[in-house]
């Protein structure tokens, strides 16, 4: 071969190797739709079990609907009686079917064990993750949205039920997919329960890797958040009933797109890959109330009204109280209250006796430990009632950090000017740095200065004195580091009992007994080890009736503020930070009462004093 011809097909082969002249039937062409909903696909972060069953991460991921398919133990059943219509399903056997059917897994949805996570682990194989893309308009309004469709095998929250459809969206202030390829999107909506979240596409809590916005799955429900964090919801604009889950996200996703065609309406095809889009009927199970099944993404209402739905979302979630709070944090305790009562409604449905029982037995231990505590707890209120002041004095020495943090918190929330002002947000490491160390000096405050000042106080009272509150801080002045070195020591035999395993026991029985060392620092002028003795000699005798009583009164001293708390939040739907305040406050007028009843448990233990509480 001539050297030039050699030439020329070196060049021919090297241009069509690089793409630029490839025989049409190898060329890769997409459409402007599919560019665009590629390119601004979501990344998702999930938090990575530890083992199979690990309830404390997500074993579930975002799934093509077709691992449904094909299963014969996977049911169709339709209304009213819930009647079975197949034994395994495909698209061409949900295809139209109208709102009457369900779509049931194996499995009790309301006693799930790991029946779930293990069918969604088999069902999986062979398939990557995936969302479902759906570029949305709506009629009368400008704008372009991309919606992107997450279906969950299982929804393990509060309303526990089978299959899960959340969702986030892409907002464009255009009209048509080739404008939106040559511009930024607006804003970025995720959805939450029966509400969302909306970020500019700019702001600052909207994280993106390239073009792909970040979204983090909350564990179990699902709900998508802007960052890692517990969220609080208690059903106001849409939020869930709650707390949802995002911490420790470190599992990186990065699901494949699927484009949805606009209209299900004209899909006739019963064996198309899209026939499920057709489907009315629910993807879980009949169940009562929010136990049901959800249905589909083109039964939602924000299919085909994008830009309604999004302008009504919120413009921020509560994250956790990690603010300023004295005893429980409201929303914390909050969490817990609803996550229990959740879990014992659910259980009631398949196993009413059990609960009944259980509720039985709880009511009768209630019972005896407030037959036990009745003597000490009317000693307490006489004690409190006689000088009410000083004790709600000598309490509220626990508020003004909290008073300072929440309603800094609260400006920051919600006053947009305010927290432009601010040369810090909440998120500053600064801020978190003394929010972190609030709880460390609430702690010191209570031990060495409000719980002392309470039990010399009320020392006075019992011996005919009227207390006042400089008067009581000035005697027990000295006692203050002896209180706390007391402490110090208790906590340290306790927790060394505790690892060892074996001695747990032991550090069960240690710490009920030495449960009056404040009271034997402060009365007794003596400290650590030999406050500790004192507390153990007035507890000989009396291991149970202490058991039995301290639960008592610290309910009664340290709860009733968040409680008050929760109320305000699901009553006239109040800001969180205000809500954490206004329990705090509670909780400092309460405590006292909490020590009160203490310190008399421990002198009706010492033989020498009898203490006197009668008018």
């Amino acid at each position: 071969m001539p050297l030039g011809s050699a030439v020329v097909m070196l060049l021919l082969t090297t241009v069509i190797a690089s793409g630029v002249l490839l025989p049409p039937a190898a060329a890769v062409a997409i459409s402007p739709e599919e560019e665009l909903v590629q390119r601004y696909a979501p990344i998702a972060y999930l938090s990575t079990q530890k083992s199979p069953c690990d309830p404390e991460a997500e074993p579930y991921i975002m799934a093509p609907v077709d691992i449904v398919y094909g299963n014969p133990d996977i049911l169709l059943r339709e209304d009213p009686d819930n009647a079975v219509v197949a034994e395994g399903i495909e698209g061409s056997t949900i295809h139209r079917k109208d709102l009457g059917y369900y779509i049931d897994l194996p499995g009790n949805a309301r006693l799930p064990t790991c029946t779930y996570e293990l069918d969604a682990r088999e069902a999986m194989k062979g398939y990557e993750p995936t969302v479902y893309a759906h570029i949305a308009r709506e009629e009368g309004q400008d704008g372009l949205a991309i919606q992107y469709w997450f279906y969950w095998w299982y929804n393990d929250f509060n309303n526990k039920h089978e299959s899960d459809w959340e969702m986030i969206q892409v907002l464009f202030d255009v009209n048509t997919v080739e404008e939106a390829l040559q511009t930024d999107p607006v804003e970025v909506a995720f959805s939450q329960h029966e509400g969302g979240e909306v970020a500019a596409w700019d702001a600052p809590k909207l994280e993106r890797e390239g073009t792909h916005p970040v979204v983090y799955p909350s564990r179990g429900s699902h709900a998508a958040y802007y960052g890692p964090a517990v969220w609080v919801g208690w059903g106001s604009q849409g939020s869930g009933f709650g707390c949802d889950d995002t911490q420790n996200s470190d599992r990186h996703v990065a699901p494949a797109v699927v484009l949805l065609p606009d209209d299900p309406s004209s899909i006739n095809d019963p064996n198309s890959p899209y026939a499920w889009l057709t489907y009315q009927g629910h993807w879980g199970e009949r169940g009562w109330s929010f136990y049901n099944g959800p249905t589909g993404p083109a039964m939602k209402a924000r299919w085909t009204t994008p830009i309604s739905w999004q302008d009504d979302l919120r413009r921020s979630s509560i994250a956790l109280y990690r603010g300023p709070s004295v005893g429980p944090a409201t929303s914390t305790v909050f969490c817990t209250v609803i996550g229990t009562s959740s879990d014992i409604v659910t259980l009631f449905g398949p196993k009413p006796w059990l609960v009944i029982l259980m509720a039985a037995l709880v009511l009768a231990v209630i019972a005896v430990m407030l037959t036990v505590a009745r003597r000490t707890l009317v000693g307490a209120w006489l004690i409190y009632r006689h000088a009410p002041w000083v004790f709600i004095r000598i309490g509220l020495l626990l508020a003004p950090l909290t008073l300072i943090g929440s309603a800094l918190r609260w400006g920051m929330n919600t006053s947009s000017s305010l927290a432009e002002r601010l040369p810090f947000d909440e998120d500053h490491p600064g801020v978190q740095l003394v929010f972190s160390l609030e709880g460390p000096i609430q702690t010191v405050i209570l031990l060495a200065v409000v719980g002392p000042m309470v039990i010399w106080s009320t020392k006075e009272l019992l011996s005919g004195r009227q207390p006042g509150f400089r008067s009581s801080f000035t005697a027990v002045r000295p006692r203050m580091l002896p209180v706390l070195w007391t402490q110090i020591v208790m906590y340290t035999f306790v927790i060394i009992l505790t690892l060892t395993i074996i001695g747990i026991p032991f550090a069960i029985n240690r710490f009920v007994r030495w449960q009056f060392g404040d009271q034997a620092a402060t009365l007794d002028e003596v400290r650590g080890r030999a406050a500790l003795r004192a507390s153990s000699s007035s507890s000989k005798g009396r291991w149970w009736q202490i058991v039995a009583t301290l639960p008592v009164l610290f309910v009664l001293g340290a709860t009733i503020g968040p409680l008050v708390g929760i109320a305000l939040l699901l009553g006239p739907k109040m800001q969180i930070d205000i809500a954490n305040g206004i329990g705090s406050i509670i909780y400092s007028v309460t405590m006292p009462f909490a020590v009160i009843g203490m310190t008399l448990l421990y002198l009706a233990g010492k033989p020498t004093i009898e203490p006197h509480t009668e008018d």
